[in-house]
């Protein structure tokens, strides 16, 4: 049952992490073609990235971790912060209000600290997956400078935008490409021990 169970987790921070990766980089290639004045607009892709990320993690949470699970309740926590942010999103663009910096920059401090608790668990039984706790941590400083960059311009636009985008994007990428390679290797040392037969998954509850 532990290595279902953490093997479930894994797959938790690998497959959210490879869209959100490449989903960063895409938003960082389009943050080059948009001025100051004109990243209004950059809100509607942010804001639908972070939805799909939110709903990802719940419909994740509620189909293979159990009811009352710290995990579930964790990997549900994230979600909602990802909601929360594309809900923001949505309503700064309703009032006109050019504020992506901030909101990013919140939503990647936000987004690390729960990568790094999910590391946190995952290390317990996979000492290897330091990608993933790197990829928080790379996360909250990304978003960190982006809120100091508000204040001081220490990079003008677009590349105060797209530069952190691609630096985490990046990073995600080589994560679950490491993760996976973590995951092949205990499937494999797995298979020549005998092991408990797996349990069935949870029911799938949103509550």
């Amino acid at each position: 049952m532990a290595m279902m169970t953490t093997g479930k987790r894994l797959m938790d921070s690998r497959e959210v992490m490879v869209l959100e990766g490449v989903a960063m980089l895409g938003l960082s290639v389009v943050a080059l073609c948009y001025t100051v004045e004109q990243r209004l607009s950059l809100l509607v892709p942010m804001a639908l990235l972070l939805g799909f990320s939110g709903i990802t993690r719940l419909i994740i949470s509620a189909w293979f971790f159990r009811r009352g699970s710290a995990w579930r309740r964790l990997v549900q926590q994230s979600a909602l912060t990802d909601l929360l942010a594309g809900g923001a999103a949505w309503l700064f663009l309703l009032q006109g209000s050019n504020r992506i910096v901030l909101l990013l920059g919140l939503w990647l401090v936000l987004s690390g600290y729960f990568q790094i608790r999910r590391y946190a668990y995952l290390r317990q039984q996979w000492p290897a997956c330091t990608p993933a706790g790197l990829t928080g941590m790379l996360s909250v400083s990304m978003g960190v400078f982006l809120l100091a960059d508000g204040q001081t311009h220490w990079l003008s636009a677009p590349l105060d935008l797209s530069i952190p985008l691609a630096l985490i994007g990046l990073f995600k990428i080589y994560a679950f490409i490491k993760l996976g390679r973590i995951r092949q290797r205990s499937s494999t040392s797995a298979a020549t021990t005998p092991q408990e037969p797996f349990p069935p998954y949870s029911t799938l509850n949103l509550n």
